[in-house]
């Protein structure tokens, strides 16, 4: 349904980590691009590369940021006893999201859940970024929901109902 009135073009912006997807509107001249990331979760190094990648690409306006960043900056983002990325890389990170004038579309509930030790502890650490113009944000007001019947999420550990965010149960 899409393609009847976008062009769309795809380009990997980090091989198997950042995927953007550009959607050019075939009459009106308008375009938003989705940038889809999955950062790697256990080597901090790898994950300042591919935030390094993210952030020397143009991200023109009407971009989204989505995906499992692997980032939890702050205390309220993050419960138990696990800590986040180093200073430089949490720097690097809100370098990033200044230089391309990023701004969140907030939502609070934690999206990882683990349990080590006997302890839950979870995180915050899927998110979504914008910079849409002033015309998109007042059209289209974006919000985000967590879904939480997926592994690794408040499922895992029986919170959630048993039905599928995927499929159509009625």
């Amino acid at each position: 349904k899409l393609s009847k009135s976008y062009d769309i073009t795809r380009k990997t912006l980090f091989r198997g980590a950042v995927l953007s997807t550009t959607f050019h509107h075939k009459t009106k001249q308008k375009q938003f691009t989705v940038i889809n990331t999955y950062l790697d979760a256990s080597n901090e190094q790898n994950w300042s590369l591919q935030v390094s990648s993210l952030s020397s690409h143009n991200l023109k306006p009407n971009t989204m940021i989505i995906g499992d960043l692997n980032h939890a900056p702050d205390d309220v983002d993050r419960s138990g006893f696990h800590c986040d990325k180093s200073r430089a890389a949490r720097d690097l990170f809100q370098n990033m999201l200044t230089k391309h004038g990023l701004q969140e579309v907030y939502q609070t509930n934690h999206t990882w859940y683990g349990c080590r030790e006997d302890r839950l502890s979870s995180s915050r650490i899927d998110r979504a970024y914008h910079n849409f113009d002033f015309v998109t944000i007042a059209t289209h007001r974006p919000t985000l929901h967590t879904l939480t019947t997926i592994p690794h999420t408040v499922t895992t550990y029986g919170v959630s109902n048993s039905g599928s965010d995927w499929t159509d149960d009625s």
